[in-house]
């Protein structure tokens, strides 16, 4: 933005902290998003953790 008058523009580039704030912010939101997927497919399916496969009981 640049006021009328006042000479050149000044252009400010974001600095690498901007870029790390905003990559830790969406690290932040990734974890969160796949814990909340992990605990409603744990309610939907019973458990993501326990096993699920089917035991005979025939023998040979």
């Amino acid at each position: 933005m640049s006021r009328v008058g006042a000479g050149d523009t000044v252009i400010v580039k974001p600095t690498s902290n901007i870029y790390t704030v905003l990559s830790a912010v969406a690290l932040v939101a990734m974890i969160l998003a796949l814990v909340c997927v992990w605990t409603k497919g744990g309610e939907l399916f019973g458990g993501l953790l326990t096993d699920s496969t089917p035991t005979s009981t025939l023998r040979r």
